[in-house]
């Protein structure tokens, strides 16, 4: 059920562990947080390719233009955490789910903004992967300072990105 938009406006989402644990890892976004946006795009190049670009996170800013810097500790594992900057944005997350060539979920921080980030690949017949990026935030008045088009078109550029340098690949 929906939210009372003032219930809206200051809604903060379940504590990080929960939103990990309970929302992320059952392969789900908070559909009741402020700011919830997805985007997907029908990619022409195997689902490997896609999954090897997505899931080298260190290598993130050599595609996505937003993305200014990664640090990985140690690896891409479920739990492992990594920092990142996405434009003025720093971000602690931790990978929630991992499958290879299917799924790359977190959950992060940034100033009290809690977030899940779920991607997920679809092989197409004939070849190809559809690439779906879907993601919520929650954090009071965060849908006033972030609302979802901006989240929209931050997704839409992050899948379009991530398509035209695994098609040239």
């Amino acid at each position: 059920m929906p939210l009372p938009i003032v219930g809206t406006l200051f809604y903060s989402g379940p504590p990080l562990h929960v939103l990990h644990d309970d929302y992320a890892k059952q392969g789900r976004i908070d559909d009741r947080a402020p700011v919830v946006a997805a985007a997907e795009v029908d990619v022409d190049a195997p689902p490997a390719t896609v999954w090897r670009l997505l899931s080298d996170v260190a290598a993130w800013p050599s595609w996505n233009t937003d993305i200014k810097s990664v640090t990985l500790d140690p690896a891409v594992a479920v739990d492992a955490a990594f920092h990142w900057k996405n434009g003025a944005s720093s971000i602690r997350s931790r990978f929630a789910v991992v499958a290879a060539e299917r799924e790359l979920t977190w959950t992060g921080v940034s100033t009290g903004i809690r977030a899940v980030h779920r991607n997920t690949l679809e092989p197409l017949p004939g070849g190809g992967v559809r690439l779906r990026s879907e993601e919520s935030m929650a954090a009071p008045l965060i849908g006033v300072i972030f609302p979802s088009g901006v989240l929209q078109r931050s997704l839409r550029k992050w899948v379009e990105q991530l398509k035209r340098t695994a098609e040239a690949a």
